[in-house]
């Protein structure tokens, strides 16, 4: 894919009709046809049982991979609830036990997970470890599918307890920072994980529906999030990057955190102006490259960034980029520059397909993962990670995602609004 091509082909949309106004108004005309074009996609792909989320497939034959047994004694963490219902001594993380499921079948059998002794056991012995079986991978999915309201309510209390006492309240740059009884990889989170663990709260109401005498998330995360934001807006969760002078941010590392201040924003109705500051600062050093060029000699940051792939968890693409960019606009009614948007928009838009967006690449199949080894045991490396069936469901090369339809209608929704509110600018 030609990214300057690209662009040139989808210029004429971001033609001014008014050459003497500094606001764009989008052509659309071609915004209408491309909505009407998903929303003809997701009819098409539209699921048979319902429930599920627009477009999702209603049953797909999935192979099950070789299951990864974890043994875990049984512990006092497992809530009394539970146990009550599954006093299974010795659990085991495993991959699944059939050959083929549906999709309804695997979001059920994922909710399920979520609410066993077999979960709370994994998170037990790490809140976070392994991919893709862990129980925050299964949460983390169901966010994706926009299925947040799923996630049983008390595998979500025990996790906020967890996040709360399992990791440092703090980003060491050097090893020596780290107390000696703690790990340095278990112990410590990075700005991606904090950023869509904040997110998956304010989706679930978790905060509403449970008495506390604190909010949630906890304060020390806004508060980790300011300390780490680098002069030029950005974040990094490479700590090695953080000794350099000057510091050198990642979008992929800051943009978990500003969706996560812009979730806040919808749910308060507003942040305060430190949470203000904070996203425009941020949103300044991903908008100057443009989402995806480096600004030091323009090239592309990152060629598996010009695709879409779902599900994302906490990787980068230029979809992603720019609905966070039309989100951004309209939450906190800023103006945006046309030329730090059209080239993202060409990409985005050359992607769809006449069957739709069809998914190219992946981030989960072929990965390698820690795996706990027991209590107070360091984290073996280097394991093969085991997806799950429902994330076999959803990750599928090759095949058309009806996910990313919803997220681009939403984008060429936003554009449409922005163009009327005078939010997409030339500069002078």
């Amino acid at each position: 894919m030609n990214p300057s091509k690209e662009s040139r082909k989808i210029a004429e949309i971001f033609n001014p009709t008014d050459s003497s106004q500094p606001a764009y108004k989008l052509n659309q005309g071609y915004l209408n046809e491309r909505l009407q074009l998903v929303r003809e996609l997701q009819c098409r792909l539209a699921p048979a049982t319902a429930g599920l989320p627009a477009g999702a497939p209603s049953s797909v034959p999935v192979s099950a991979p070789a299951p990864v047994s974890v043994p875990v004694p049984l512990s006092a963490s497992v809530p009394a609830s539970v146990l009550a219902t599954n006093p299974n001594p010795t659990p085991t993380l495993t991959s699944t036990e059939t050959n083929t499921e549906t999709l309804s079948e695997a979001i059920a059998d994922s909710v399920a997970f979520l609410q066993s002794v077999q979960a709370f056991e994994a998170l037990a012995l790490d809140p976070y470890w392994p991919k893709w079986q862990g129980p925050w991978w299964h949460a983390l999915l169901l966010f994706e599918l926009g299925l947040s309201k799923q996630i049983p309510r008390q595998f979500l209390q025990r996790y906020v307890e967890l996040v709360d006492n399992h990791y440092l309240h703090f980003f060491p740059f050097h090893e020596h920072e780290v107390p000696a009884h703690l790990d340095p990889v278990s112990n410590i989170a990075c700005h991606c994980f904090l950023g869509t663990y904040v997110q998956v709260l304010h989706s679930t109401d978790i905060a509403l529906e449970t008495k506390t005498d604190r909010p949630l998330p906890s304060p020390w995360i806004a508060e980790w999030f300011q300390r780490y934001q680098n002069p030029d807006g950005g974040l990094n969760c490479d700590e090695s990057a953080y000794l350099k002078d000057p510091p050198i941010s990642s979008i992929t590392s800051t943009v978990a955190v500003v969706e996560a201040f812009l979730a806040k924003s919808t749910k308060d109705s507003g942040l305060d102006q430190a949470g203000r500051d904070f996203v425009d600062r941020a949103m300044d050093y991903i908008l100057k490259r443009r989402l995806f060029r480096s600004l030091k000699n323009g090239a592309v940051i990152n060629e598996g960034w010009l695709a879409p792939a779902f599900p994302r968890f906490y990787e980068y693409d230029v979809m992603r980029g720019l609905q966070l960019t039309t989100n951004y606009a309209l939450k906190m009614t800023r103006k945006i520059k046309a030329c730090d948007i059209l080239e993202a928009f060409g990409l985005v838009d050359a992607c769809l397909k006449p069957a739709g967006f069809i998914q190219g690449s992946s981030h989960c199949h072929g990965a390698l993962t820690r795996v706990p080894s027991g209590r107070g045991q360091p984290l073996l490396t280097k394991q093969s990670a085991v997806c799950p069936p429902l994330l076999m469901l959803c990750d599928r090369p090759g095949s058309p995602s009806p996910w990313l339809l919803g997220h681009y209608a939403q984008i060429l929704e936003n554009l449409v609004e922005m163009s009327e509110a005078g939010l997409i600018i030339v500069p002078a």
